[in-house]
């Protein structure tokens, strides 16, 4: 530690000039860690938010089915005030992204198209330099199942007729309970019309599942999900051909509902897809 001693004339100029020289190598020091403090907070909110761009462009790859991933639906737009955004994921000014999707076929193009991977670059500058992000996802094909699949309430089990021609229990992983290309559609009852052996009481009501489904006619197609999209042969997601509408009775219902076995003469829905290639229904 710099003693400063005056004599009896006061400071000297060299322990001026000395103190001067200190104070001005603590400012320099001071500075230079402020300055690398600042970089480095910057460096770290900017990567921050990269990421975040990043994460969320890889959410709407996760949102989207697997043929809605391609280079349309990703490429970047340059937004009018400068910005840029992906999929409607939009970025401040100074983050640059780029999306490469790339189908995996390691045997050649010939082979089927069932795995991309995606990877989400996102750049950005922290000063002069130039830095980047990068994310990747690997997206599989969907099984798309149509008919939607039965659901069952709390007060309701699967049945089945057996090789006697009797209504027994079953359950949902049960193959053979329904199989609407063979005209075996899904059936239940309530839980307190299963005798203790399994089989249906007699003059139990039975219930069957009506899954979504859009008609032209008495041409019938079934639909996936609550969409009004059909399954091609390809296994993708296809709009329904003009001229085909959806029952009401989805509305309430978008995946399906249970009717009354008794009632599908009688009710319009049930008995369209009843008097369809799908019908008559296992009696």
């Amino acid at each position: 530690m710099i003693n400063f001693r005056k004599n009896e004339n006061g400071f000297t100029g060299v322990d001026i000039a000395m103190a001067v020289l200190i104070i001005t190598v603590f400012m320099t020091v001071i500075g230079s860690m402020y300055i690398n403090l600042y970089v480095s907070n910057a460096k770290i909110l900017r990567e921050e938010k990269a990421i975040g761009y990043a994460t969320a462009i890889l959410e709407k790859v996760d949102e989207k089915y697997y043929d809605e991933v391609n280079d349309n639906n990703f490429a970047v737009v340059n937004q009018a005030d400068g910005k840029k955004s992906v999929c409607d994921v939009v970025m401040e000014k100074g983050y640059n992204p780029q999306v490469q999707i790339v189908v995996y076929q390691p045997n050649g193009d010939n082979e089927q198209d069932f795995v991309k991977t995606i990877q989400v670059t996102i750049q950005y500058t922290v000063g002069k330099k130039t830095e980047q992000v990068n994310l990747q996802t690997i997206k599989t094909k969907e099984k798309f199942t149509i008919p939607n699949k039965p659901e069952i309430a709390d007060n309701k089990v699967p049945v089945k007729y057996d090789a006697s021609h009797q209504l027994v229990q079953t359950s949902e992983k049960d193959s053979d309970w329904y199989q609407y290309t063979n005209k075996k559609w899904a059936m239940a009852v309530l839980k307190s019309d299963i005798s203790d052996n399994g089989k249906v009481k007699t003059g139990a009501i039975v219930y069957v599942w009506v899954p979504r489904f859009a008609y032209s006619g008495k041409t019938v197609e079934f639909i996936y999900g609550n969409q009004t999209k059909t399954v091609n042969k390809n296994g993708n997601l296809e709009e329904m051909a003009s001229g085909y509408q959806i029952p009401n009775d989805f509305s309430e219902n978008p995946y399906g509902f249970w009717v009354e076995k008794s009632k599908i003469t009688s009710q319009t829905t049930a008995n369209l897809l009843n008097n369809s290639q799908y019908g008559q229904f296992q009696k």
